[in-house]
């Protein structure tokens, strides 16, 4: 059953960008797919929610490759900039050096070489809107930590609704 939900046989699941990019940590792992919104796609992660539940309360283990980022949403934890790390280690990497040098920038600078607008792609290649319903606005070094906080809000929170 856990193979069928890693596999792109079932809509639940995807590839993290770890996985597809075979870069960074956990590159086996699989996070919930941000296009499956659909009530049948609800339905079936209410199965997936009592499957995994059961597995737990029975303590026989599931042999499931879920992002740690995941679990520890599903234990209620707060989700860090290593967490988005954990299953894309390439957007970490780019707020990581955006967050630690553009201060080391004259603004003239960070304009010229940062061309970044309140957009990023999720998980299943989508682009979105940081700021929905709002013009879309460029990234400038006095809004990069309002641009870095929206970013992970947006990427830990893809799949819900």
């Amino acid at each position: 059953m856990t193979k069928e939900l890693e596999s792109e046989v079932l809509p639940l699941l995807i590839k993290t960008s770890n996985n597809r990019n075979d870069h960074g940590l956990n590159r086996d792992c699989f996070t919930l797919n941000p296009s499956s919104r659909s009530p049948t796609h609800l339905e079936m992660y209410k199965f997936f929610g009592a499957f995994l539940a059961f597995a737990m309360m029975s303590k026989s283990p599931l042999p499931i490759h879920l992002a740690p980022s995941l679990w520890k949403q599903l234990l209620g934890e707060e989700l860090e900039m290593s967490d988005l790390e954990s299953f894309d280690a390439y957007s970490s990497q780019v707020l990581v050096d955006l967050r630690d040098h553009s201060s080391k920038l004259p603004d003239e600078e960070f304009a010229k070489t940062v061309k970044l607008t309140f957009k990023t792609i999720l998980s299943n290649g989508e682009e979105a809107n940081l700021k929905p319903g709002e013009e879309i606005e460029k990234v400038t070094k006095d809004n990069l930590q309002e641009y870095i906080d929206l970013v992970l809000k947006t990427r830990f929170n893809e799949s819900r609704e």
